[in-house]
C-alpha cells in the first residue's frame, strides 16, 4: 500500500503541491521517501489523489498529483458518538478506533462524573489534538473524510443539537432493550457513552427524555473506551458496512 498523507489544502489532478510541517517530516524523515516515490494524498473531500514525489528538500516535499480516485471507504451509515469526556489516553484511543469504524461525528460531553475536566483555555488545544488523532487514523484506515469533532458540550446542549430523526442509543448496564431490535437500515444513529464513573441517574433520565433507549450489550460492564468500540462494531455489522462483501 502506498503511504497516505493528509493535506489540508486544495488537491487537483495535474497540479503540484508542497508538503510542509509534520506531513513533510513524516514523508521525508519517518518514511524516508524521495524523488520518484509514489504516495496517496487526501484532504477530506471524499477522494484519494495518486501522486509522485518530485523533490524532497529542507523546505518541503514537492509532489505532483497524477490521478483522482474514489476508493469508497467512508461509512454509509451516519453515526454520531456522544462520549463522556474521559482521561487523555482513553479519549485518544477511542477517537482513533471510532474513526477507523466510520463514526461521522464525535461530541465530547461534560458529565457529572467525568474525571477529566476541560476548561475554556484548554478546549481549543484539545480539539486540535483530537483532530490530529483522527487524521492519523484516517491515513491508516483509508477514510477520505475526517470525522467532525465538536467542542466539549454539556449533556443538555448535546441533546438539544441532535437530529430529530435518529435512533438514539444509551449504553447502560441496567438497560432492558436490545441493540438489534432498535436499529433501522439507513437511519442515522446517535450513541451515548458515559465517562469512567458512568452517567448519573439524572443524566440517564434526561437522556431518556431526549429519546434515548437504554441498551444493555451483555453481562459484563465495559470500560468507557471499550463500550463505543464494541457498540460501533455491532452497529456497523448489523446496518452498516462491516458485513459488506465483494464478489
Amino acid at each position: 500500500m502506498k503511504p497516505r498523507i493528509y493535506h489540508a489544502g486544495a488537491l487537483a489532478t495535474g497540479t503540484c503541491i508542497t508538503l510542509t510541517g509534520t506531513a513533510a517530516a513524516h514523508v521525508g524523515k519517518s518514511l524516508r521517501l524521495g524523488a520518484g516515490d509514489a504516495i496517496s494524498l487526501f484532504n477530506g473531500d471524499g477522494f484519494d489523489y495518486r501522486a509522485q514525489i518530485q523533490q524532497a528538500g529542507r523546505d518541503g516535499i514537492l509532489v505532483a498529483i497524477d490521478e483522482q480516485l474514489d476508493p469508497a471507504t467512508d461509512a454509509s451509515l451516519p453515526v454520531t458518538l456522544l462520549q463522556g469526556i474521559c482521561r487523555n489516553q482513553r479519549m485518544d484511543w477511542l477517537i482513533q478506533k471510532s474513526t477507523e469504524l466510520g463514526v461521522q461525528r464525535i461530541v465530547p460531553v461534560e458529565c457529572e462524573r467525568s474525571v477529566a475536566r476541560i476548561d475554556a483555555r484548554k478546549a481549543e488545544r484539545k480539539i486540535t489534538h483530537w483532530h490530529s488523532v483522527a487524521i492519523s487514523a484516517c491515513e491508516q484506515c483509508g477514510r477520505t473524510r475526517l470525522p467532525m469533532i465538536d467542542p466539549p458540550a454539556s449533556t443538555d446542549a448535546a441533546f438539544a443539537a441532535l437530529p430529530a430523526m435518529a435512533t438514539k442509543i444509551l449504553l447502560d448496564p441496567a438497560g432492558t432493550q436490545r441493540l438489534d431490535k432498535l436499529l433501522r437500515p439507513g437511519e442515522p444513529v446517535v450513541l451515548l457513552i458515559g465517562p469512567e464513573g458512568g452517567l448519573t441517574a439524572n443524566e440517564r433520565d434526561a437522556a431518556q427524555a431526549a429519546g434515548f433507549s437504554r441498551v444493555r450489550l451483555g453481562p459484563r460492564v465495559l470500560r468507557t473506551e471499550t463500550a463505543p468500540i464494541a457498540a460501533l462494531s455491532i452497529i456497523q455489522f448489523l446496518v452498516g458496512d462491516l458485513n459488506d462483501t465483494q464478489d
